[in-house]
């Protein structure tokens, strides 16, 4: 094999591997509230890094524990609203935050209570906006207490 050709298959494979890495993001400190007695619902917040070059889409979340949809809280005249959201970008080297009083995942149909201290996990996809590339992670949700405030 001569040099230029090795170079090129060098370059072609750091080129894979880049864009391999594009679509990664960084889910951290994933956590919902413990639910009331009776409650079937929950929101899910947490910190949504991305490392990378290009913007990343959350394409899809999903549990075994119910139905999972984005929403987006918000405050008008002293009127709270919520509205579904069809797709969350994350912009290259930026971060969203899902937290109260904004962005969450809502969960509902819940088929049992969730309790402090348990946890249970999400599974989030993504897709890189511009090469298109696919990934889904596994996010383990910490259910804190029903009157936890966050940070």
């Amino acid at each position: 094999m001569t040099v230029a050709k090795t170079f090129g298959w060098l370059v072609l494979g750091m080129a894979m591997f880049a864009s391999q890495v594009q679509a990664d993001l960084r889910i951290e400190d994933a956590w919902c509230r413990a639910t009331p007695p009776g409650g079937h619902a929950a929101a899910i917040y947490m910190r949504i890094r991305n490392p990378g070059d290009e913007a990343v889409i959350i394409t899809d979340i999903s549990t075994a524990l119910g139905q999972t949809m984005l929403h987006e809280s918000s405050q008008k005249s002293g009127m709270a609203t919520m509205r579904h959201v069809d797709e969350l970008t994350v912009p290259p080297m930026g971060e969203v935050r899902l937290q109260p009083r904004g962005l969450h995942i809502m969960l509902t149909g819940l088929g049992e209570r969730l309790n402090p201290g348990d946890d249970f996990v999400l599974e989030v996809g993504s897709q890189s906006q511009e090469t298109q590339k696919r990934n889904t992670q596994t996010v383990e949700v910490v259910v804190r207490p029903l009157t936890y405030l966050s940070k």
